[in-house]
């Protein structure tokens, strides 16, 4: 065995064991969601945890390119979300917004601004 060979299954031993560490977390406790009488506040520059999860079966990676007022919205949708008791990803709020977009006519006015926007 050579030392690189030596050194990449090192590598995927500690790799292994980290990995089985991290799936014998047990779950957080569940935020509770705000009562309509309570407002929650979250200031404006509020950076939520990137957690790295497993991709899911069934389940398509992608990577897309978003402006600014893109991620405000993302943003914004996260925020709404936190203010209901839910701390969800960026996927979720990416998902969430997917589901809730009606498909209409409106979308071509929108694609139109999205080519503008883009420069293509």
């Amino acid at each position: 065995m050579t030392k690189g060979n030596a050194l990449q299954d090192k590598l995927a031993r500690s790799l292994d064991k980290a990995n089985r560490k991290t799936a014998a977390k047990p779950a957080k406790a569940k935020a509770r969601k705000a009562t309509s009488s309570e407002a929650i506040e979250i200031p404006a520059k509020t950076v939520f945890k990137k957690r790295k999860r497993l991709p899911v079966e069934g389940c398509s990676k992608l990577s897309v390119s978003l402006f600014p007022t893109d991620m405000e919205r993302l943003k914004a949708i996260r925020v709404y979300m936190a203010g209901q008791g839910e701390i969800i990803s960026t996927s979720q709020a990416v998902k969430l917004a997917l589901r809730a977009a009606p498909v209409d006519a409106g979308l071509v006015g929108l694609l139109e601004d999205i080519r503008n926007e883009d420069g293509r």
